[in-house]
């Protein structure tokens, strides 16, 4: 966040710790809507999520915030560089890398989790995960009405005609 304190943390780090509720669809972004990510500077998949969070889903980034697992310092979401540790941070700062240090260390980086408000949500999947959320969100609507299974009931037993493969 550039320098700005944590949101809502005590409900971050318990969703930190569970991994749970998993993110299956993304609500409406506002100015409201806050990020956090475990990163590497130097990984173009942090990078990516980054870049996406921003430019696709609109989340300011001042209400991004990013954890460099490697340095245990914060990445500034705007200029992709690290960030000077700042007293007031440090014990956050450090109690999520022991987060990260005990539940993650052998997971990849980015680990993504998105606050709609009242509640943090953990993105299954790193990068892939977060820019599949929102094209499972804007195709749902889409595939609803052109949907075959209605069709199975008419299917009578005895007939020998060609099964057709049914495509979602």
């Amino acid at each position: 966040m550039c320098g700005k304190q944590f949101h809502m943390l005590a409900e971050l780090k318990t969703v930190i710790t569970n991994r749970s509720p998993l993110l299956k669809k993304l609500s409406t972004i506002t100015n409201q809507t806050y990020a956090f990510m475990f990163a590497k500077k130097g990984c173009q998949f942090s990078q990516q999520a980054c870049k996406y969070m921003k430019e696709n889903l609109e989340i300011p980034p001042d209400n991004i915030c990013i954890l460099d697992v490697e340095k245990s310092q914060l990445i500034c979401a705007t200029k992709w560089e690290l960030l000077e540790n700042k007293k007031d941070t440090d014990q956050n700062r450090i109690d999520l890398f022991n987060l990260w240090f005990t539940g993650y260390r052998s997971d990849t980086v980015p680990q993504v989790f998105l606050h709609f408000p009242h509640q943090w949500h953990f993105v299954e999947g790193g990068c892939n995960g977060l820019i599949g959320l929102e094209s499972a969100s804007a195709t749902a609507d889409s595939t609803q009405g052109s949907d075959l299974l209605h069709l199975l009931p008419l299917v009578r037993e005895g007939r020998r005609t060609p099964p057709i493969q049914l495509k979602f």
